[in-house]
């Protein structure tokens, strides 16, 4: 059993602030791509609209539009902005194609001239356009013929839902993905960003961008789901740091992001702007990517300690385990002075025996009474060399990390777990 998605992670998942995040993230990958620029938006739906109305209908009445979360709203957003609306972005689900009136004509035409036997026309879908066709106008047929179109620049942005465009779908053009998703699972998250890392023949320098889009609020006591969802995202999914470090978390897309809670109010439009300039810094990661170079593929091993719940948060977490560590001291003295007692006792037991014997005993007590403590010692000073950001597991688990010819194995402590460009 498991909890299931409440009114406030709802609102946060299906945002229309995702959708307005997609304008600002498209204009800086445009004012570095520019003609170049192929952007893929993935949604979980085409349009959530009746889902809504379904379930939590009266929780989230003026809270969210019908259709929030979905394809249609990110596309009716994006051409409702003058610069985004230039980019004639396009709708491509498992069950309509559609775009702009006049982005419609355009898709249309082309259809036409690859494909002359196809009966299709542009009908209104409110204030969309959407291409029609006869029998067989259908996604096995539709999805080849407008990804062409989109890689061949006839639309700079693709929107379309991760069931459709996930496992499968080839777009070796495609530099730019801005994930809208609610999906964590591992498989899910690298499918998502395996669209923008294929490698494309026609730029042998392609250099992707892959986006995450975080809605968080703190007027709310779980106004941080979305930003845990988004730390669960890339618990696993390696990437590359600012440091040059191929590390996976939260922490690869900024220091200051920590998988235990979003950052304060006050640092959010620094970190928006952080990720934004990036989109400028394609040279530089390539760099760091050492592309083209030598590269050893040796993993690290590393383990990492975890206790059973974080240490970042809640400081009462981190207060119990210090006062399991305070107990583990208790009883290592407890244990070398019972040592000390009773090899003492033994020795006074037998008086008839040697001074010398009793000396030697003496000196053994002591040295077995200073083991115990000093593997103690040992022991907690193990457990203390941690990444600033631990695990959140009980136990240990053991990870990998990517080592690069004359490292001198960076990795051979806890690092935080690091993820992709987010925003």
């Amino acid at each position: 059993m498991r909890a299931g998605e409440s009114p406030v992670d709802r609102v946060l998942a299906r945002s229309e602030s995702k959708a307005r995040a997609a304008i600002d993230i498209l204009a800086a990958e445009s004012a570095e791509l520019g003609s170049r620029l192929r952007a893929l938006v993935l949604c979980d739906f085409e349009d959530a609209g009746g889902m809504l109305r379904t379930s939590l209908a009266a929780d989230l009445a003026g809270l969210l539009r019908a259709g929030s979360g979905g394809t249609r709203l990110v596309l009716e957003t994006l051409l409702a902005d003058p610069q985004t609306a230039a980019f004639d972005p396009v709708l491509m689900t498992g069950r309509h194609v559609a775009s702009g009136p006049e982005g419609a004509e355009r898709l249309l035409g082309f259809l036409r001239a690859v494909e002359p036997g196809l009966d299709l026309a542009v009908t209104p879908w409110g204030d969309l356009a959407e291409i029609t066709g006869a029998a067989g106008w259908e996604p096995r047929r539709y999805v080849p013929l407008v990804t062409r179109f989109h890689a061949e620049g006839g639309s700079r942005c693709l929107i379309g839902t991760r069931a459709l465009l996930g496992e499968g779908w080839d777009a070796p053009a495609v530099n730019v993905v801005i994930d809208l998703t609610a999906a964590t699972t591992p498989t899910s998250v690298v499918q998502a960003r395996g669209r923008a890392l294929r490698l494309d023949a026609g730029w042998p320098g392609k250099v992707a961008d892959n986006w995450s889009v975080v809605c968080v609020t703190g007027d709310h006591p779980k106004g941080g789901a979305g930003f845990d969802r988004f730390a669960r995202k890339h618990d696993r999914y390696f990437a590359l740091a600012q440091t040059g470090d191929v590390v996976s978390g939260v922490a690869h897309v900024d220091p200051r992001l920590s998988p235990y809670a979003p950052p304060p109010d006050d640092q959010f439009d620094a970190l928006n702007a952080t990720m934004l300039r990036r989109a400028g810094e394609r040279d530089g990661a390539r760099e760091r990517w050492a592309i083209g170079t030598p590269f050893a593929d040796e993993p690290v091993a590393t383990v990492t300690v975890a206790t059973r719940r974080p240490l970042g948060l809640p400081a009462r977490a981190a207060g119990s385990l210090i006062r399991r560590r305070r107990r583990g001291w208790t009883a290592a003295v407890v244990l070398a002075g019972a040592i000390l007692v009773a090899t003492l006792a033994a020795a006074a037991a037998s008086a008839g025996a040697a001074g010398a014997a009793t000396a030697v005993t003496l000196v053994v007590a002591v040295v077995l009474a200073g083991v115990v403590l000093a593997g103690l010692a040992w022991v907690t000073r193990c457990g203390s060399r941690r990444s600033p950001t631990a695990a959140t597991g009980p136990g240990c688990r053991r990870s990998r990390r990517r080592s690069r010819p004359g490292s001198p194995r960076p990795w051979a402590r806890c690092w935080p777990r690091s993820a992709s460009r987010g925003t």
